[in-house]
């Protein structure tokens, strides 16, 4: 968890509604904020922080881009604590992560 961030908060100039996260980004030294909601994390309001807003399927393509074994595992390891199959655990993916998931089945020759 990441603490004493309150006193940052004043000074972030995204969506009010957001500015603790962002505040918590910068006191934890992130780089990155992955959202769904990048509307409420606007460039302009965080060049100066040096932290980037990216969409959860940029970010899984990039990093499936990067090290798709790990990907692959991770999926694995959460198929297997929810009991399904991996196809079943990526198909569930589809509805948020269209791209990425189509990627997936493509990639790994899935039977869906």
């Amino acid at each position: 968890m990441v603490g004493d961030y309150a006193h940052l908060v004043d000074q972030m100039t995204n969506d009010p509604k957001d500015r603790h996260v962002l505040a918590a980004a910068i006191r934890a030294g992130a780089d990155l904020i992955v959202t769904f909601n990048l509307k409420d994390f606007p460039e302009d309001s965080l060049y100066s922080w040096n932290i980037e807003a990216v969409h959860p399927q940029d970010y899984l393509l990039t990093l499936y881009s990067m090290v798709p074994q790990i990907v692959v595992q991770k999926l694995n390891d959460i198929a297997r604590d929810r009991d399904e199959e991996l196809v079943q655990r990526v198909l569930r993916l589809g509805t948020s992560l269209p791209n990425f998931t189509a990627h997936l089945i493509e990639d790994l020759g899935l039977d869906v």
